[in-house]
């Protein structure tokens, strides 16, 4: 029960990040004007935080661990079973 939460969680966080680089890269052209590259900026954020998130659910997946535990401490003496 608890990983489909942490599932859903996940799946929820990777949607929404997904749906805002989505929409940011259909409306590319409306920051043309921006004198600075703030458009630029999101999408590495955004895609920072999937990375590190896909980082954080594949090392949950191989450790013995908790997720939260696993965030924080991604050298566990236990990670393979």
């Amino acid at each position: 029960m608890v990983a489909t939460l942490i599932a859903h969680k996940d799946l929820t966080l990777l949607g929404s990040l997904g749906f805002l680089v989505y929409d940011l890269i259909c409306k590319w052209n409306d920051f043309g004007s921006c004198p600075k590259p703030v458009h630029k900026w999101l999408v590495v954020s955004y895609m920072m935080i999937i990375v590190w998130r896909a980082c954080i659910m594949a090392a949950s997946l191989c450790s013995s661990t908790r997720t939260a535990s696993v965030m924080f401490n991604l050298r566990h003496k236990n990670s393979l079973p």
